[in-house]
C-alpha cells in the first residue's frame, strides 16, 4: 500500500525563515541579486522537500555531499539541521554569479544566529 501524500516528510518550517533572513540581507546590501536569489531559494525549497523522507533516515551529523552547491542555500539549511555538508561547484565564467551571491549574502550559514553551522559546510570549487 502506498502512503498518502500527506504522510511524506516536508521541509522543516525554518527553511522559510532562513531564506527570508538571507533575502532581507540581500535586499539591504545588493538588491540587484534578488532575482537570482529568488530562483535559487525556490530550488533549495524544492530540493529540501524532495530529500525530506531520505534525510529522516540519516543520523544527526551524517555526511552529505552536495554537487552543484551554487549559493549554498540548501547546504546551509542542511547544516542547520545538524548534517555535515560538503558542497562542490565547477569553476568557469558561467558560475561567477554564485560566488558573488555567496560573498554578498554575507555567508548565509551564519545569518540567523544558528550555532556555528558554517563549520559543517565545506565548499570546494572544482
Amino acid at each position: 500500500m502506498v502512503a498518502p501524500a500527506a504522510a511524506v516528510a516536508s521541509p522543516p518550517a525554518d527553511i522559510d525563515s532562513f531564506l527570508a533572513t538571507v533575502r532581507l540581507r540581500l535586499m539591504q546590501d545588493t538588491p540587484e541579486l534578488l532575482p537570482l536569489f529568488d530562483t535559487l531559494a525556490q530550488e533549495a525549497r524544492a530540493a529540501r522537500d524532495w530529500l525530506g523522507q531520505e534525510l529522516g533516515n540519516l543520523p544527526r551529523g551524517a555526511s552529505i555531499l552536495e554537487v552543484g552547491g551554487g549559493a549554498l542555500l540548501l547546504s546551509c539549511q542542511l547544516a542547520r539541521e545538524g548534517f555535515a555538508v560538503t558542497a562542490v561547484d565547477p569553476l568557469g565564467d558561467g558560475f561567477s554569479a554564485f560566488g558573488k551571491l555567496r560573498a554578498r549574502g554575507a555567508r548565509p550559514c551564519t545569518l540567523d544566529g544558528a550555532p556555528a553551522p558554517r563549520r559543517r559546510v565545506r565548499h570546494r570549487a572544482l
